[in-house]
């Protein structure tokens, strides 16, 4: 899960936020993944895509 933090000022003057969190995949190789700690800076190249899915009890989600 990567972490987006984003915001901007309001026309009030008050901060809002506009963060995102993305759940990733890195397929290449496992020696990455000891360097890869919560709070690190990272750079990601690649697609981004979503689905859009009914759930049973009617409720829409995306993942």
């Amino acid at each position: 899960m990567v972490a987006v933090i984003d915001g901007y000022k309001n026309k009030q003057g008050q901060w809002v936020d506009n963060d995102a969190f993305i759940q990733c995949a890195y397929w290449r190789t496992a020696k990455v993944a000891p360097w890869l700690k919560k709070g690190l800076c990272v750079e990601l190249t690649g697609q981004i895509s979503a689905r859009a899915w009914q759930g049973k009890d009617g409720t829409l989600n995306a993942d």
